[in-house]
Formats: C-alpha cells, sequence, structure tokens
C-alpha cells in the first residue's frame, strides 16, 4: 500500500494483489486514483489489464482506500 496524505485527508493511494509466479510478482488486482478517480484494475496472468472498474462516485478518498484495504484481505 503506498498512499499520499494531507493531514487526515488521502490524496491519492495504490494497494495491489499481487502472486508469485516463478521469479515474478505481477499484480492480480490494483485499487489506486490514478485517472482522477478511485477505482479497480484487473489484471490476467500475462499482466495484461482486463478491466477497469470505478469505485462508487460518493466515496472519499479516504472511504476508496479503506474499501479497497478491505477487499483484498476479505477476497
Amino acid at each position: 500500500m503506498d498512499a499520499k496524505l494531507d493531514g487526515g485527508c488521502v490524496l491519492s493511494f495504490v494497494v495491489q494483489y499481487e502472486v508469485t509466479v516463478g521469479d515474478r510478482r505481477p499484480a492480480v488486482v490494483r485499487y489506486d486514483c490514478a485517472h482522477g478517480f478511485p477505482h479497480r484494475d484487473r489484471y490476467d496472468r500475462r499482466s495484461r489489464l482486463i478491466d477497469k472498474i470505478a469505485m462508487p462516485c460518493h466515496l472519499t478518498r479516504n472511504e476508496a482506500l479503506r474499501d479497497a484495504e478491505h477487499d483484498l484481505k476479505m477476497n
């Protein structure tokens, strides 16, 4: 996880789940707020983007980060 904060407010974040495949550690799922909005990227085994799904627009970045961490821990 990497997050940039201003006081207690999240300005940007990246949270990702990686797997070990031989000597590689490709991302499987990544949550971030690049492109100006919080979203989830899913990747295939060759690290190709499968889809990009926006998180609900009513979430603050703090809430989006919390939900991203929760999803990766639970799933």
